[in-house]
């Protein structure tokens, strides 16, 4: 594993490479995240892949600065559906006292929330 002052300008160099402009990789990795949540409707190997998925995705795009694609409610949500029914409750649970506080969830709160 390379060191991350090292790692980091590499990977992003790479991605660069592959998909060009930032808007366009952090749309990948966004539609790759919304991609292994669909797998996860009776997969729990799938539901593993996508609880490292998210983080990863969540510390790329906070360095692209594109973390308000990711707090977006149509990305939650979109996560939200396809999880197991009683993830989605205890969810939905979760933001409501998330919404008590007067304020959205994110990603990153779901994203622990899962890792829990």
């Amino acid at each position: 594993m390379l060191d991350p002052d090292v790692g980091y300008p590499k990977a992003r160099s790479i991605l660069k490479e592959m998909f060009g402009q930032p808007f366009r990789v952090a749309q990948n990795m966004i539609d790759g995240v919304l991609a292994e949540a669909r797998r996860t409707r009776g997969d729990t190997s799938s539901l593993a892949n996508l609880v490292i998925k998210m983080p990863n995705c969540s510390i790329a795009l906070n360095h692209l600065e594109y973390r308000s694609d990711l707090d977006a409610l149509h990305t939650l949500e979109s996560i939200v559906r396809c999880l197991p029914a009683e993830m989605q409750t205890a969810w939905a649970t979760e933001a409501d006292q998330i919404e008590k506080r007067n304020r959205e969830a994110t990603f990153d709160e779901l994203t622990q929330f899962m890792c829990c």
